[in-house]
């Protein structure tokens, strides 16, 4: 795959409090390797909203991303994955420009077990008036056993609305201080999941 490579260190954490040019409280710059672009091909006439997982489902299995038994390798092949699959395929009857958006989050969690790391992309559609009953999200997660440096990393996210453009979010949003924990300690993920659904 072509991929443009992005240089620039960014500030760690993209999220609602620091915005998308800066770093939240207490938070530090985050310098890191350059970040691999996907170069994404022509935009593909939309595609009906009920459509989205399956399409998305197939855009994992194009890029050879194991869903049952994942490995750290299948991480990054997913985001871009999710990426070009933003990029390419729009969703019919959304929105404004804000309608059709990614969501890059992680943070610590315990569902009655032990705590585990979690780190998604997540492509949200808007239809309609906007209501809670119009949003969709489309989710991509993976599941990490914890570490001190992980349990270290507080909740962030960071929307690509907030960006000029899906390319110019999409490099801040892997060099967030969750994405590069993850992408730096090469460790293959406890489990993936991927789910449809609406927001409301």
């Amino acid at each position: 795959m072509l991929v443009v490579l992005l240089g620039a260190a960014v500030l760690g954490g993209c999220g609602e409090e620091g915005g998308a040019g800066g770093a939240t409280a207490g938070q530090t710059a985050v310098a890191t390797t350059p970040v691999a672009i996907p170069v994404a091909g022509p935009r593909r006439p939309p595609m009906p909203p009920g459509q989205i997982e399956a399409r998305f489902r197939a855009r994992l299995a194009e890029a050879g991303v194991n869903t049952r038994q994942p490995t750290a390798a299948d991480v990054q092949r997913a985001w871009e994955a999710m990426y070009l699959f933003a990029a390419e395929e729009p969703v019919r009857g959304t929105i404004d420009e804000e309608g059709d958006a990614l969501l890059a989050q992680y943070g610590t969690y315990s569902w009655d077990g032990p705590e585990t790391f979690e780190i998604d992309l997540t492509r949200q559609v808007v239809f309609g008036e906007a209501g809670d009953d119009d949003i969709f999200q489309l989710s991509c997660t993976f599941t990490f056993a914890m570490t001190d440096r992980l349990r270290g990393i507080e909740i962030d996210n960071a929307w690509s609305m907030d960006f000029p453009s899906l390319e110019a979010f999409y490099p801040k949003a892997m060099q967030m201080p969750g994405f590069v924990a993850v992408r730096e300690s090469g460790a293959d993920p406890l489990g993936f999941e991927s789910s449809y659904g609406g927001a409301g």
